[in-house]
């Protein structure tokens, strides 16, 4: 059984917070793999890829992942939803200021610009990880693949998405890497790179003034405690610090009611607490 001390404790200690992962690559690169392999969901991130939501959406309605369809009218429409309920979940990630992982292509660096300055405005730390394949690996990956293209698109594509190197490197300075992800590599040597440059950036301590002077601010206004201008705390304790006052009426309930189960506990937490939206995603006890 999870100790109550471990559940509530959990998502305040999430090494990922206030951080941000961009992931590029062209078709065939093996972006789901690489996400797989550096353990980024073990540490605290969470990915936002449409993808996802599009091929379930795809299988519920009884169509195929081949290119025809997929480009077809009705295809494109559930594209168009899938990236809707994408963009809803991936907002209620920001308002807890959780750890993400953005999914895409890399072939607009525009969109991508407006993004991380959107990020970077709530106070996230931001980077990039491209993984990067020959077109010859690209090429003869998505033809094994059940949602495939056709061989003209994946060239455009990957063309596209590699004239955009030298502007993620400009534009996430020392917060970028890449992974090379082609056949032949040493695939292994490179994700275990990845891991462990993944790992320094999610565990490093928060950059950016915005997080800080967030953090700060809660700490005097909430709690009235001015221990969290010491900035040089970390992340874990900082957050604890911040939600001590939640953890212990949360607490107090747990013991009075004398609940040991997870699923009481967790239904007991759901009916206390609350997200409040219009201060920054800040958590409340509801009075």
């Amino acid at each position: 059984m999870i100790r109550f001390s471990q559940f509530i404790t959990e998502g305040p200690n999430d090494p990922a917070i206030f951080k941000a992962i961009f992931l590029a690559g062209g078709p065939g690169s093996g972006k789901s793999y690489i996400v797989g392999k550096t353990a980024l969901p073990t540490l605290g991130f969470k990915v936002v890829n449409s993808d996802d939501a599009f091929e379930v959406a795809m299988t519920k309605a009884g169509l195929t992942m081949d290119g025809d369809t997929i480009f077809s009218t009705q295809g494109q429409e559930i594209r168009d939803k899938a990236k809707r309920l994408t963009a809803q979940r991936m907002q209620g990630y920001i308002r807890g200021r959780l750890g993400l992982v953005i999914d895409g292509t890399g072939k607009d660096p525009s969109k991508i610009t407006k993004q991380l300055n959107e990020l970077r405005s709530l106070g996230y730390d931001v980077s990039m990880i491209y993984v990067n394949t020959d077109l010859d690996t690209a090429v003869a990956r998505n033809d094994q693949r059940p949602r495939s293209l056709p061989i003209q698109q994946v060239t455009a594509l990957w063309k596209e998405v590699q004239k955009n190197i030298g502007n993620f490197q400009r534009t996430f300075g020392k917060n970028f890497i890449v992974i090379d992800n082609s056949a032949g590599e040493n695939s292994d040597k490179n994700i275990l790179d990845g891991y462990r440059w993944a790992t320094k950036f999610a565990k490093a301590p928060i950059e950016n003034p915005k997080a800080k002077k967030w953090i700060k601010q809660y700490a005097e206004e909430h709690l009235g405690i001015d221990e969290a201008s010491d900035l040089s705390m970390d992340r874990g304790s900082i957050i604890d610090l911040i939600l001590k006052d939640v953890k212990d009426k949360l607490m107090k309930d747990v013991m009075r009611s004398d609940l040991k189960d997870l699923k009481d506990i967790a239904a007991l937490v759901k009916k206390k607490v609350e997200i409040d939206f219009k201060h920054k995603g800040r958590l409340r006890i509801r009075t």
